[in-house]
């Protein structure tokens, strides 16, 4: 058994981005991806919890399928939409991501954990892209899988994603055109805390979702 090595939660990272050439650098992508697939309970913060992975555009059901593969629990909702065949030929159901570049995974929290999903292919980020990515309400999880599985009639519109350290444009009220950044979403209830800009000086404010939109 090797001995966890001395991690960086970005240069875990690195080490994959150049193929881990050296004996050091396998088995420190191995020890990694070993702690991803652990979905034990932490002492301290329990889990496992959903993670939102920002993954390569265009690739979210092949990347979805590649954590499984490993046994890391990985889900890319899909919705299912009715299209019209051309000259008005009949009508298709066809499947699409319901947030494109984005998938979820189920992880323990902690930085090995955390590093150990991104050393595979097609994989970027964890959202946000700090030491300390937010984990998904429950609530909010909840509703995105159901709305996955609704038949193709029965229209939904999916949740929109907002985490702690999200940047966001206010588009309603009184702070309408100020810049902000996520302090606190409560997606169950369709309402979120809010530090906003202003005029030089930050305050928290609560809004509702359809008040804000989220900056790329």
């Amino acid at each position: 058994m090797h001995e966890a090595p001395v991690l960086n939660f970005i240069d875990a990272e690195r080490a994959h981005r150049r193929i881990a050439k050296t004996t050091a650098e396998l088995d420190l992508v191995a020890w990694l991806r070993r702690q991803a697939r652990d979905r034990q309970p932490d002492g301290v913060r329990g889990g496992p919890f959903w993670y939102l992975a920002a993954v390569r555009p265009g690739d979210e059901i092949a990347t979805a399928i590649r954590l499984m593969r490993d046994r890391i629990r990985a889900f890319c909702p899909r919705e299912r939409v009715v299209e019209k065949l051309p000259r008005g030929k009949g009508k298709k159901v066809v499947r699409r991501p319901m947030y494109p570049g984005y998938i979820f995974v189920l992880l323990s929290p902690g930085e090995p954990c955390w590093a150990g999903v991104l050393t595979y292919d097609g994989v970027h980020r964890l959202v946000p892209s700090s030491d300390r990515p937010s984990r998904m309400h429950e609530a909010a999880m909840a509703q995105i899988i159901r709305i996955a599985r609704k038949r193709p009639h029965k229209k939904a519109k999916a949740p929109a994603l907002f985490v702690v350290g999200d940047e966001v444009l206010v588009t309603d009220g009184p702070f309408d055109g100020f810049g902000g950044t996520v302090m606190r979403p409560d997606d169950a209830h369709g309402r979120m805390r809010v530090e906003v800009a202003i005029f030089g000086r930050v305050a928290p404010v609560d809004l509702d979702l359809d008040q804000v939109r989220k900056l790329r």
